[in-house]
């Protein structure tokens, strides 16, 4: 059988590791994958539950003979995210194919500038793909390099959250913010705008954050809201299965995030017909059409963000289920893995079918 080596920077419960498993359990249908990463992370224990064998390999780019080796063993390889170009440098040539699988925002580039190389650099059997428009505005602009759009596709967990408790109609809305707690993230834009609601909208309306808490300044902040505020809470990070019922018990999900490439949990939301509420920095916030299958809303505009909260407890749950019911379009003709699939044929194995 062909034998994928898929390779991240990090095993953690975040988007660009979780879109990479999501394309290893569509390629296993084809073959054995196995994953590579410099150091264990928080989901360590589940990948390996999921069935693939992880090699951790810390500064893999400093053995280049030693992972060259190892990587041409392989019929193809993945490297995900664009902190992974020395895996492409290396294996830049070989009659192996590589797809640099790029999630990142400007800023990254930025921080690399002179370090990360061009694409148009690579020799024919180094593709280089963009998780969305945002990703590949960013290369156009940096490179003048046209990637191929590779979104994601997730796992559609309808059927088996079917039967879950959703909040009785006479309760707060329920919505969660979920990622690390970090200012690229946004949490403190939402609370900006949240603090400042009268106690009688507040009242109707239940946040909970989940992510872990790197930044230690958020932190506080947030933890101080949640001292202040009887409808704000926080839970640390959760297995992906625990997250995605607590997803299916809410009324959706919020993406406050400065910078936000592609949110792999508002795709989640819309195969759950959960309504996403994203600022307009938000990669998804492309997808939606404001009023009609989400809402978008003015990333730091405090009074964007304040108006529309206002908003969603005065329509009340019906309209918020309504709009969710209409996401699902967009994970079914987009996000799906049926469509996923579609993509994979076409980029990854010349299939003109496909997509």
């Amino acid at each position: 059988m062909p034998k994928y080596l898929l390779i991240t920077h990090q095993l953690t419960r975040t988007g660009a590791p979780q879109a990479l498993l999501n394309l290893a359990d569509r390629l296993s249908k084809k073959g054995n994958v196995m994953i590579l990463c410099p150091e264990m992370g928080e989901s360590f224990r589940e990948v390996l539950e999921l069935g693939y064998p992880v090699a951790i390999a810390p500064k893999y780019w400093e053995r280049k003979f030693v992972f060259k080796g190892f990587a041409k063993k392989f019929d193809m390889v993945v490297a995900n995210t664009v902190l992974n170009f020395p895996a492409v440098m290396i294996l830049d040539g070989e009659k192996l194919p590589v797809y640099w699988w790029i999630h990142e925002h400007k800023s990254y580039f930025d921080y690399g500038k002179g370090e990360i190389p061009n694409p148009n650099s690579f020799k024919d059997n180094i593709h280089t793909l963009a998780v969305g428009d945002v990703v590949k505005d960013i290369l156009k602009e940096e490179f003048d390099y046209d990637a191929e759009l590779f979104s994601y596709g997730v796992k559609d967990y309808s059927d088996e959250l079917k039967n879950v408790d959703t909040p009785a109609k006479s309760r707060p809305l329920n919505f969660l913010i979920i990622g690390p707690v970090t200012k690229e993230k946004g949490q403190d834009l939402f609370l900006r705008a949240y603090m400042s609601l009268p106690n009688g909208v507040k009242d109707r309306l239940r946040v909970t954050f989940i992510g872990a808490m790197p930044d230690i300044n958020m932190a506080k902040q947030l933890n101080d809201a949640i001292e202040k505020e009887k409808n704000l809470s926080y839970l640390v990070p959760m297995p992906h299965d625990a997250l995605m019922k607590m997803l299916a018990q809410s009324d959706g999900i919020i993406v406050p995030s400065r910078f936000e490439m592609l949110s792999t949990v508002s795709v989640e939301a819309m195969s759950l017909n959960k309504l996403v509420i994203s600022a307009n920095a938000g990669g998804i916030s492309s997808y939606i059409n404001s009023g009609e299958n989400g809402y978008v809303y003015e990333t730091e505009n405090t009074a964007s963000l304040n108006q529309l909260l206002t908003r969603l407890t005065v329509d009340g749950r019906e309209k918020l289920i309504m709009l969710g019911e209409a996401s699902r379009k967009i994970y079914d003709e987009v996000f799906s893995e049926s469509a996923f699939d579609k993509r994979i044929e076409r980029i990854m194995f010349n299939d003109e079918g496909g997509d």
